[in-house]
């Protein structure tokens, strides 16, 4: 392992001597397949680590070019200069389509993002004065002018190789601190983005970071390749670019740091032996170029999300495998809080699904919460952990009323909660599943991050030593390089009950977490829930096992048609009339027995 650290660093430093041992054509081709690189790096950043299918990089890429092109041959720019102004455009842009589409489902992100490549094309298109239509826009020989020495340097295709090669580092390694640091909340918001919303993480925040910054990399790139042509072509920019990047980034491998690489290096191979096959039947490369997009996409296909580097690291080995689960762990005592609902009433178009709710939660109990389908349980477990809106009443938190805010800064303020289903889907592995779950802690400083500060390093190896914990507590560490979907049904309810730790909550919301369990497995997260509780972690408990209520709530609550009907402890629900007629019936007994053990 340690002998692979190495290898980028040496392919690097062998890359940047390339053009010493390469032709002026062939370094000019260099030049062209690195600034692509670097769009198709910043296209992996959305699509494969953010999840945001963008068809529109083409567009961005466009941006940079063009704006460059004016820049440097209409107003006179150093090159330099334009080609970062550009960028900016870019960035610019991207943020004002990214805050556009980061709400919609993939399909219409995609759909969203390939019209405005379609609309950048046919703006370059509308304004010719401007932008030379359909000729394009030269920008003549490119000077570089050095005026502290009042000098200027002509900016060859070696040049321009350099410096893309410099930025392709830059946006390498900016992309590896980018994901560490949110590694867990971008595996969290693709593989389940509503589990995602529940646990506090920022998705739309990402999603625009992520979309924003790819925009910024590809007018980067579209800047370099009109320095390296010399001429801004509206056929080299637009849709045709952004459906190649997509590929590039498909056929690589999302989420893989070094998928652009190997997806960009396939399709390079793939076509030039397409050309060789060409000059061999008297064909040309145009003649071919069918052929290879229709082996490329069954490629792409063949290989779905994983890509070209995924296959690499299975051969190799490169890819740990997880180990069986452990027995749960006890931690430090947690500080739970004092919750107080108070004539909590919320509504969904004009039916009332809670209607006048209160009760209180003591500091460091367990809360049951019960009644029939439909009652409005998860309503209210929603309404405290801010993902919907009461019409009436309040929450109060060791006496400070709760105002209006998202799930992140509940979460925050220490409210975590799980989802009642069971679904964990995705490769990613239990570490960074977990790791998601402290994402509403973090502070969004993304310069922090890229700076890698003392802070932010102290930062990461606090929540390293919290996702541990929690990873403990459920028995899972073991098995924390395991893909999340190798597990059993009762291991991703001790999962997500991990992840939710990980946010060290004040206040735990479960929803029915013994659903489709067998009777070894809730007596498990029974004994986990009473540790919990034991360890001083306030917990309001949704279930339909009325078991599991009694033996670890030390005061039940029930709802009936969104009305609280009783609260008590456990042996005075199940001899109360009213609950007894609405909701237990036989089960009283069962729940009297329990209780007087």
């Amino acid at each position: 392992m340690t002998g692979r650290r190495f290898i980028a660093p040496a392919a690097f430093v062998l890359a940047a001597f390339a053009p010493l041992m390469l032709g002026s054509d062939a370094t000019s081709n260099a030049a062209e397949g690195i600034a692509l690189l670097l769009a198709a790096l910043g296209l992996n950043l959305a699509v494969g680590y953010a999840g945001q299918p963008s068809l529109g990089q083409g567009a961005f890429a466009a941006v940079g070019a063009y704006g460059t092109a004016i820049l440097v041959a209409r107003s006179g720019w150093d090159p330099a200069i334009a080609v970062a102004a550009s960028a900016l455009m870019a960035t610019a842009a991207g943020a004002v389509l990214a805050r556009a589409v980061i709400k919609l489902r993939p399909a219409f992100v995609a759909l969203a993002t390939w019209l405005a490549a379609w609309t950048v094309s046919f703006a370059v298109s509308a304004f010719p004065r401007l932008t030379g239509g359909s000729q394009g826009l030269p920008v003549g020989a490119v000077r570089l002018h050095v005026r502290s020495v009042g000098t200027s340097i002509a900016l060859g295709p070696s040049w321009v190789y350099e410096a893309g090669l410099v930025l392709v580092g830059i946006a390498l390694g900016g992309t590896w601190l980018v994901v560490r640091r949110y590694r867990g909340g971008f595996a969290a918001m693709v593989s389940d983005p509503g589990a995602a919303r529940a646990a506090g993480i920022p998705v739309e925040r990402l999603r625009l970071g992520a979309l924003t910054a790819s925009a910024l990399i590809g007018g980067l790139a579209g800047g370099l390749l009109t320095l390296r042509a010399g001429v801004a072509d509206p056929t080299a920019y637009g849709p045709l670019l952004s459906v190649k990047l997509f590929i590039v980034v498909l056929l690589g491998g999302t989420a893989r740091l070094y998928g652009p690489v190997a997806g960009l290096a396939a399709i390079l191979v793939v076509t030039k032996i397409a050309s060789l096959v060409a000059s061999a039947i008297g064909g040309t490369s145009v003649q071919v170029e069918p052929f290879v997009a229709g082996a490329v996409l069954a490629g792409v296909l063949f290989l779905g999300r994983s890509g070209i580097v995924a296959l690499v690291e299975g051969v190799s080995g490169g890819r740990r495998s997880g180990g069986h689960a452990s027995e749960g762990a006890k931690v430090a005592a947690y500080r739970g809080a004092h919750v107080a609902i108070r004539d909590v009433g919320v509504s969904f178009g004009g039916i009332g699904a809670l209607r006048g709710v209160s009760f209180v939660i003591e500091a460091g109990t367990c809360h049951g919460l019960i009644g029939p389908n439909g009652s409005g349980k998860t309503t209210l477990l929603r309404a405290l952990g801010g993902a919907v809106s009461t019409d009436t009443g309040s929450f109060e938190i060791d006496g400070v009323p709760l105002a209006a805010e998202s799930t992140a800064v509940r979460a925050r303020l220490g409210i975590a909660r799980t989802l009642q289903r069971s679904a964990v889907m995705g490769d990613d592995t239990l570490l960074d599943y977990v790791r998601a779950g402290a994402e509403p802690w973090r502070p969004g400083d993304m310069l922090r991050t890229l700076l890698s500060t003392p802070g932010a390093r102290s930062e990461q190896r606090r929540i390293a030593g919290g996702v541990r914990s929690a990873l403990e507590v459920a028995g899972l560490w073991d098995a924390r390089n395991a893909p999340v979907h190798s597990l059993t049904g009762a291991e991703r309810r001790r999962l997500q009950l991990a992840r939710a730790l990980a946010a060290s909550p004040r206040v735990l919301l479960l929803d029915e977490p013994s659903a489709g369990l067998s009777a070894a497995e809730t007596e498990h997260v029974c004994e986990l829930i009473a540790s919990l509780r034991d360890d001083g972690l306030t917990i309001v408990l949704v279930e339909h096992n009325l078991r599991l209520i009694a033996a670890v709530a030390d005061q039940v609550s029930v709802l009936d048609a969104g009305s609280l009907i009783a609260t008590g402890r456990p042996d005075e629900i199940a001899s109360d009339a009213a609950v007894v007629s609405a909701y237990l019936g036989d089960e009283a007994i069962k729940i009297k027995a329990r209780a007087h053990r």
